[in-house]
């Protein structure tokens, strides 16, 4: 017997990531120590307005607004 993928299920579960880059000299400490300088990061929630992501290396969580955000700059 075949079994039907769920797509919405699948779609869940897939990892969406962010590359962001900071502007504001706390942004650039916190991404050369938390990140690593690693740009890519994983989108944890998406409202909208802002996106609250993950760094990587698991050692940085945040928030940036999609338009215009003070201390970094995101490409989704």
């Amino acid at each position: 017997m075949r079994h039907q993928l769920d797509y919405a299920h699948l779609d869940e579960n897939i990892m969406q990531l962010a590359f962001v880059k900071p502007i504001s000299k706390k942004a650039k400490n916190r991404f050369a120590n938390l990140m690593d300088g690693n740009d890519q990061c994983i989108v944890e929630q998406n409202t909208g307005r802002n996106v609250f992501l993950t760094s990587m290396n698991g050692k940085n969580h945040f928030w940036v607004a999609l338009d215009n955000d003070a201390h970094w700059m995101i490409q989704l």
